[in-house]
């Protein structure tokens, strides 16, 4: 639960906002953070790349909406929990 808060106020506490008010505007700036955001999972299929920068924008544009980072909070660590959830219900078992 400690990747959603630090990635959270990191990426679009910090980082999105200082953009925002940069010539970029709140969508360039929404587009570099997560950029930035997703090569933290450089690990991943493309498949999962190209969620992890979606699941961004949506996130950025939660904290856009509501002015509030706490949103985004919520929803990240709810979609990690969701994530995780779906690996262990699928998960293999060994024998």
């Amino acid at each position: 639960m400690l990747a959603p808060l630090w990635e959270e106020f990191t990426f679009r506490g910090f980082l999105l906002s200082a953009l925002a008010r940069s010539p970029l505007g709140f969508w360039g700036g929404a587009v570099v953070s997560n950029g930035l955001w997703t090569t933290l999972h450089a690990t991943y299929s493309w498949a999962g790349l190209v969620s992890v920068f979606l699941a961004g924008l949506i996130l950025s544009w939660l904290v856009w909406r509501t002015g509030s980072i706490k949103p985004a909070l919520v929803a990240h660590g709810l979609g990690n929990l969701v994530a995780l959830a779906v690996t262990y219900a699928f998960a293999p078992v060994a024998a």
